[in-house]
């Protein structure tokens, strides 16, 4: 890191004038340390690092969400049943209400000021399954998009 060699030949193009003398090839050598150069590759390297363990914190967050997503949605779910279940039951008890009131109405034992609040409420537990029934198309569009990518 930071160290560098070089090697290298000089040979001579012309003869010397002096016979005597023999020109032979020239051998030079060199190393350079830079501590620069040490530095950035020790950096660089924390870099890589830093990046992978960033790319993992990120794959663990991604599956921490994936998780509480997962509970979150398992928790609305089971709302809504019992949302669903309870709207029912409603429903049910209004209709088996208006249909006693609608006998007792017919035999004059009760007005029709006291019948109609019935039949009004069997109305709006109708209303209410109908909305149950759209938060279950919402909660269904929901899900989809959790597995659609953006």
């Amino acid at each position: 890191k930071g160290l560098t060699a070089e090697a290298g030949i000089n040979v001579p193009v012309t003869k010397a004038s002096d016979s005597t003398t023999k020109v032979l090839p020239a051998l030079t050598m060199s190393f350079t340390y830079t501590p620069q150069t040490a530095k950035l590759e020790n950096i660089s390297e924390q870099k890589k690092l830093l990046e992978v363990k960033s790319e993992q914190l990120s794959m663990q967050t991604a599956l921490e969400d994936y998780e509480k997503t997962l509970v979150s949605k398992k928790a609305e779910l089971e709302d809504l049943l019992w949302t669903k279940e309870s709207r029912y039951e409603e429903l049910v008890q209004c209709i088996e209400s208006e249909i006693n009131m609608a006998k007792w109405y017919e035999k004059g034992i009760i007005s029709e000021k006291d019948y109609l609040p019935e039949k009004v409420n069997v109305e709006k537990a109708k209303i209410n399954c109908l909305m149950n029934a759209v938060d279950f198309i919402i909660y269904n569009g929901s899900i989809k998009l959790l597995f659609c990518n953006d």
